[in-house]
C-alpha cells in the first residue's frame, strides 16, 4: 500500500506511533482478599483513572499496576496523608516503604520488561486514594516544587503568628491571642495534609488518630475568638451557645473515636466540626449590618470554610464540587489570615481611640469633682467660722489674707480698703480668736482649717 500524498503519510504516521505508544495500566478492586487470590483474579478489575473517591465505602482496596519497561528507577506514591496502611507486592515479595517520606512511597528498580505490582491499601478512614507513578527524576522535581510551596506557606504563617503575638503583648487585646490559636489550627491541619507529621513520626497509624484532634483546634478557637471579636449584648448570644454545644459534641466524638476507632463516629465528628464553624460564620452574617467587623469576619471566614466543605465533607459522599487540592486550602487560609489580621488591627485602633476618649472624660470629671469639693470645703469653712466665732464675711476675707502672712498694706490693696480699716478688722479678729498677735491668729486659723477638713 503506497501513500503518494506526503501530508496523508505524515498524519498516518503521527496517529500510528501515538496510538501504539505503551502506557502503564492501573486498575483496582474493592475486596478484602489475600495476595494469592488477587494475583489470580482476572475479572472485576475497575480502570483506575488517577483517583478513587468512594467516600464511606472504605476498607481494603487492591490496585494492580501493570508497568511498562523503564531505564530508570520509578516511584509509586500515594499523596494522601490519611492513607498509611499499605503493602506493595511483586512476585510474592513485599517491597519496603521508602522512608523517611511525607506520603507512602515505594521505590522500584529499573526494568527492561513489563512487570505487574499489586498494591494493597487499607482505607481506615474515607476511601480517597490518589496514585502517582513517576520516574525518579520527575519525583525529585515535583518534590522540590512542593518544598518551595510549603516553605512559602509556613513562612507566611510564622510571620502572621509572630505579628499577632507581639500585638497581644503590646496591646493586651485577647482577640490577637485567640486568633493565634485559629491560625495555629489551620497551619497544623495543612502540616498534617502535607504529610509532614508522617515524615517526622513515621507511618505507624498515628495519622488516622491525629486528624480529628487537629481538626478540633478550629471549632474550639472559634468559640473564644468569636466572643472576643464579635461580642454583642443581644439575643445572638444564643447562637454562640449552640455553637459551643456542638463543639463539645466534637470533643466527645473525638475521644469516643480514639477508644473505638469506629468510622461512623469519625464521620459524624467531622460533620459536627464543620457544623460548629458554620454556626460561627452564620453569627457574623447575621451581624453584617450591625457591626462593621462582622463583615470582615464573614468574608474572611467564608472562603476557607467553602474550601473545607469541598475538601473535607464532600469525599465522604464520593464527590467533589471543585476538585479542591491542599494548595487551594492554603490559599484560602492565607486569605483569611491577612483579612483577619487587618481587621483586628483596625478593631484595636478604634478601641484605643475610644479608651483615650474615655480617659480624657474621666480626667475632666475628676477635675470637676475636685473643684466642687474645694468649693464645698471653702463654703463649709466660712460657715463654721461664722458659726463658731461670729466672724463677718469681711473679717473672714482679711483673716485668710492674714493667714497667708500678708502685711496690712498688701491686705488693704487686695481688698481695696484703707490700712486703718484693715487694722480695725484685725483687732476684731484677735478679740474673737482670743489671741494677742498675728502669729497666734495664723496658727489658730490653720488648726481650725485642719479640723474642718478632717
Amino acid at each position: 500500500m503506497k501513500f503518494r500524498n506526503p501530508f496523508i503519510t505524515i498524519v498516518f504516521m503521527f496517529f500510528f506511533f501515538n496510538n501504539g505508544q505503551a502506557e502503564n495500566v492501573i486498575s483496582y478492586l474493592c475486596k478484602d482478599i489475600s495476595y494469592q487470590k488477587t494475583s489470580k483474579t482476572e475479572n472485576g478489575w475497575i480502570p483506575f483513572n488517577g483517583f478513587i473517591n468512594n467516600g464511606l465505602n472504605n476498607g481494603v482496596y487492591w490496585l494492580k499496576l501493570e508497568l511498562i519497561p523503564s531505564k530508570s528507577e520509578r516511584v509509586i506514591r500515594i499523596p494522601e496523608s490519611h492513607v498509611t496502611n499499605t503493602t506493595l507486592l511483586f512476585n510474592n515479595s513485599t517491597i519496603p516503604v521508602w522512608v523517611p517520606n511525607d506520603y507512602i512511597t515505594y521505590k522500584i528498580p529499573a526494568s527492561n520488561k513489563h512487570n505487574t505490582y499489586y498494591l494493597k491499601v487499607n482505607c481506615l478512614l474515607e476511601a480517597r486514594i490518589t496514585l502517582d507513578v513517576l520516574n525518579i527524576s520527575q519525583y525529585y522535581q515535583n518534590k522540590t516544587k512542593a518544598y518551595i510551596t510549603k516553605a512559602l506557606y509556613y513562612g507566611i504563617v510564622l510571620i502572621i503568628l509572630l505579628f499577632n503575638l507581639f500585638s497581644y503583648i503590646n496591646l493586651k487585646n485577647k482577640a490577637y491571642l485567640y486568633y493565634m490559636f485559629m491560625v495555629f489550627g489551620m497551619a497544623l491541619n495543612a502540616f498534617y495534609k502535607d504529610g509532614l507529621i508522617a515524615f517526622l513520626f513515621g507511618f505507624n497509624g498515628v495519622n488516622e488518630v491525629l486528624e480529628l484532634y487537629i481538626n478540633l483546634i478550629l471549632p474550639i478557637s472559634a468559640i473564644f475568638f468569636a466572643k472576643s471579636y464579635l461580642d454583642q449584648k443581644n439575643k445572638l448570644f444564643r447562637i454562640r451557645r449552640i455553637g459551643t454545644a456542638v463543639a463539645f459534641l466534637c470533643i466527645f466524638g473525638t475521644i469516643l473515636f480514639h477508644s473505638t476507632h469506629n468510622f461512623t463516629i469519625y464521620v459524624w465528628t467531622n460533620i459536627f466540626q464543620l457544623l460548629t464553624l458554620n454556626i460561627f460564620w452564620l453569627y457574623g452574617i447575621i451581624l453584617w449590618k450591625k457591626n462593621v467587623y462582622a463583615r470582615f469576619y464573614a468574608i474572611a471566614y467564608g472562603l476557607p470554610l467553602l474550601i473545607a466543605h469541598d475538601y473535607y465533607f464532600s469525599p465522604y459522599f464520593g464527590f467533589s464540587l471543585f476538585n479542591t487540592s491542599p494548595n487551594f486550602y492554603k490559599i484560602g487560609s492565607i486569605f483569611e489570615m491577612l483579612v483577619f489580621t487587618y481587621a483586628i488591627m483596625h478593631f484595636t485602633k478604634n478601641l484605643a481611640l475610644k479608651n483615650k476618649v474615655y480617659r480624657l472624660k474621666i480626667v475632666e470629671y475628676a477635675k470637676l469633682i475636685e473643684k466642687n469639693s474645694a468649693t464645698n470645703t471653702t463654703y463649709d469653712l466660712e460657715k463654721e467660722l461664722i458659726k463658731t466665732y461670729k466672724f463677718t464675711p469681711t473679717e473672714i476675707k482679711i483673716l485668710k489674707s492674714l493667714a497667708d502672712k500678708n502685711s496690712n498694706k498688701i491686705i488693704a490693696e487686695k481688698h481695696f480698703i484703707s490700712e486703718n480699716t484693715v487694722k480695725f478688722h484685725v483687732k476684731n479678729i484677735y478679740t474673737k480668736f482670743e489671741v494677742n498677735n498675728r502669729k497666734q491668729a495664723q496658727i489658730k486659723y490653720h488648726n481650725f482649717t485642719t479640723s474642718i477638713s478632717l
